[in-house]
């Protein structure tokens, strides 16, 4: 599970980065576009890797896999909402405050729960081939659908086209 705590903390980094740029200023709109593309690579990969290996392996892994789904959405329509707004807005400024409540409650109910729930109850081998899908997974074109590592430039480019936020709701819909 080192690579989807690895995606956490730096989902987290990018989160310190928007809430320390000032209020007004156009990077934070590129910020939520690195964010955004960041969150549609792990969330694909936890939908094709992560839930699949709880439902099948963890005791009420169905409902575990369910919450985090529904995590995934509330931060999608988070970051919908966000693409509505700019920097100078002060609903942005807001939303940006429930982005980091999400992601945060989403990365440690992960790790507080559903990582050591599935540790103690996979298979021997299961976690090794797990980690290494999910370290494939962070490969740029692994999963498809246009889901590219963040970079400052294109994103701003896709958030302003809807692209990264329409990556986003295919990787939570899986």
């Amino acid at each position: 599970m080192s690579e989807l705590t690895e995606d956490h903390r730096r989902i987290d980094g990018l989160c310190q980065l928007i809430q320390s740029t000032p209020w007004g200023d156009p990077r934070r709109k590129r910020a939520v576009g690195s964010i955004t593309a960041e969150l549609a690579r792990h969330a694909e990969a936890e939908s094709r890797f992560l839930y699949p290996a709880v439902r099948r392996r963890v005791p009420g892994g169905r409902n575990l896999a369910a919450d985090g789904l529904a995590e995934h959405v509330r931060i999608g329509h988070c970051l919908t909402d966000l693409a509505e707004h700019e920097p100078d807005d002060a609903q942005f400024d807001l939303l940006v405050t429930r982005l980091v409540f999400e992601a945060h409650e989403h990365a440690a109910a992960q790790e507080r729960e559903l990582f050591p729930h599935l540790a103690a109850a996979a298979g021997a081998g299961e976690l090794p081939a797990l980690a290494e899908s999910l370290r494939a997974a962070r490969r740029p074109t692994a999963l498809g659908r246009g889901v590219q590592q963040p970079e400052p430039g294109p994103m701003e480019r896709s958030l302003s086209g809807g692209g990264a936020l329409t990556s986003y709701g295919a990787a939570v819909r899986g």
